[in-house]
């Protein structure tokens, strides 16, 4: 094979469950002038005997034994390896549509982009079944731009509600070098930099409205899903982006959107994070957020609810503040379960009852079922 059309990009660590249905599903793709680059990244399992094994059979794939830096100088090692026209990225616990590679390759060609989008199906590990994948892939830009090419000057106002991974898109090999987009190293959540930079970069995009890609959830040692002190390191995160929208000119006018996304997921993640690393989190958040120092003004036009978070946090003492935030977790439980038991109530009622009459937490409601 001369220059292969895509090179694939997988990234592995200690998957020795899951990694033969990754290798199947980049076999069998439609489109056949493929590189597959595995990077084992110091596996203590089989991992490492599945590749050499599969790797005997075909012989596109390549493998780089290395000791364990981090999925980073993983992904980063593939990108400089690649000999392929466009480079995609597979997590090695999920796997591909066997036409992922050729509909996407398909349409970089026909619209000469830098970037190809697709969507995703997840795939719930506990449940051994698809479940809805509701704004994880091009669902918000797919409705503006499905047939269309696009690039950040007009899609800017997606640029922070899009599903920011970089294994369900298609990227020119050229593209990346070019404008030195790589993975951060040496942090957790590497993804969002990685994403922003290349959105933002890109002259040219597109989508394949399509779920091509299989993204597994729950799985045992999967870090996605972790709550421990690794969440610290979304404010690392969001350091890099900001400097990078400083230095490209364009963070006063993204300043609102960054911050309202930025304390949205702040929020969220101090409530998911264990207990033991809350205080701690805190401090961190505290010393990111004084040296900041965002002025009332601004906070004003932010959402509510992220300018209260960013205020309490800046006035409150610690113990204050941290009591403020269990309250509000314990007041989004109660709604959670208020909305799971309308749901479950839904489910319930059989064919034959038109409405049900709840109560909940001292509230009647009267559940009407439209036939």
């Amino acid at each position: 094979m001369e220059q292969p059309k895509i090179s694939v990009i997988i990234p592995v660590y200690n998957v020795e469950e899951y990694l033969e249905e990754c290798l199947k599903s980049v076999i069998n793709q439609t489109l056949k002038e493929i590189e597959i680059i595995c990077i084992n990244d110091g596996s203590t399992d089989n991992t490492l005997k599945i590749l050499k094994e599969y790797s005997q059979e075909d012989q596109r794939i390549k493998i780089i034994d290395k000791q364990n830096e981090g999925i980073s100088i993983a992904r980063n090692l593939g990108i400089n390896q690649a000999k392929g026209e466009y480079c995609c990225f597979l997590d090695s616990d999920d796997w591909y549509d066997i036409t992922f590679c050729k509909k996407l390759y398909n349409k970089a060609k026909e619209t000469n982009s830098d970037i190809v989008f697709t969507c995703v199906q997840n795939y719930d590990d506990i449940k051994k079944a698809n479940i809805p994948s509701k704004n994880v892939g091009c669902e918000f830009i797919s409705q503006e731009f499905n047939d269309k090419v696009f690039n950040f000057a007009n899609a800017k106002n997606h640029y922070f509600k899009i599903f920011c991974v970089p294994w369900n898109k298609l990227y020119k090999t050229e593209f990346l070098r070019t404008k030195k987009i790589y993975f951060p190293v040496g942090v957790w959540f590497e993804d969002t930099p990685f994403f922003y930079k290349a959105f933002y970069f890109a002259q040219r995009m597109s989508i394949v409205n399509q779920n091509l890609y299989f993204y597994r959830l729950y799985r045992n040692g999967s870090y996605s899903f972790s709550n421990d002190n690794r969440y610290f390191d979304f404010i690392k995160d969001y350091e890099i982006m900001q400097q990078f929208f400083i230095k490209e000119n364009i963070y006063e006018e993204l300043k609102k959107d960054f911050w309202n996304y930025k304390l949205c997921n702040l929020r969220t993640f101090f409530i998911r994070v264990q207990p033991q690393y809350k205080e701690e989190f805190c401090k961190l958040l505290k010393n990111d957020f004084v040296k900041n120092n965002l002025s009332e003004y601004f906070l004003k036009n932010l959402v509510y609810k992220n300018s209260e978070f960013y205020k309490k946090l800046i006035c409150m003492e610690l113990s204050d503040f941290l009591k403020y935030l269990q309250e509000l977790e314990q007041g989004n439980k109660r709604k959670k379960g208020f909305i799971e038991k309308i749901f479950s109530v839904r489910n319930e009622i059989s064919n034959g009852l038109k409405c049900k009459t709840i109560q909940f937490l001292g509230i009647k409601l009267k559940l009407t079922i439209k036939k």
